[in-house]
């Protein structure tokens, strides 16, 4: 399976599988596929029955109408239209780890985010425990604002079978546990921390403070000023 990021409609022209991924400026981002050609190209693929996948803000992109004026000064901005739900933007940010099930599979994983997302049609891709609907499901196209839906093994391997069969490909799910592979990059990440790092001078640094003589940086010492008529 090979995984790319996308910047131009030729990167996914053969894509078995487009995800717009969660972002921190949506109405912006979407303004940029636009620019580029993508937003028209994901389009396409949705009229061919091809899977498109949006993780919250990839999510309120797939909608009719996102409401901003929150993470951007823009108060409204159409979406993709491929999902029948609507953004509206809050102040109060949702925070919080969720529990449902999704292809009768028990799933879990997290919402941070401004946009209240509203289904109006459409079949909802999870349960939540509280049995409340989250996420919009629509022939092919999908989407929810949880993050880490991927990290749950049988989901994933369930929902990527599922899109290579829409589109047209013979294809099996491994089993690659997303657990152990997360638990050896970060023992990887520790190894190369303990081997490069001197680990006694950073605790004395973080319990005594800054030596006399000791080599450091000022804030903006790493980047020269700018003109002043650019500051």
């Amino acid at each position: 399976m090979l995984i790319r990021l996308a910047t131009t409609p030729e990167d996914i022209a053969d894509a078995d599988l487009v995800i717009l991924p969660g972002t921190r400026a949506t109405v912006r981002d979407l303004q940029w596929l636009r620019d580029r050609g993508l937003a028209e190209a994901v389009r396409r693929r949705a009229l061919q029955r091809l899977p498109v996948f949006g993780i919250c803000g990839g999510y309120q992109m797939l909608g009719s109408r996102i409401a901003d004026g929150v993470e951007s000064d823009i108060i409204e901005a159409p979406g993709l239209g491929l999902l029948a739900v609507t953004t509206q933007f809050s102040r109060r940010k949702t925070l919080r780890k969720s529990r449902g099930s999704a292809h009768g599979m028990h799933v879990h994983g997290y919402e941070i985010h401004h946009g209240q997302v509203q289904a109006d049609d459409g079949e909802p891709l999870i349960i939540v425990q509280d049995g409340s609907p989250e996420g919009c499901v629509a022939g092919p196209v999908s989407g929810t604002s949880w993050h880490g839906i991927f990290e749950n093994d049988a989901f994933r391997r369930a929902f990527l079978a599922q899109a290579a069969s829409q589109a047209g490909r013979r294809w099996g799910p491994g089993e690659v546990c997303f657990a152990q592979v997360r638990d050896n990059w970060l023992d990887a990440l520790g190894d190369l921390v303990a081997e490069g790092l001197d680990t006694t001078l950073v605790r004395q640094l973080i319990s005594d403070g800054l030596r006399d003589g000791l080599p450091s940086l000022r804030v903006g010492e790493l980047h020269p000023a700018a003109p002043a008529g650019e500051r």
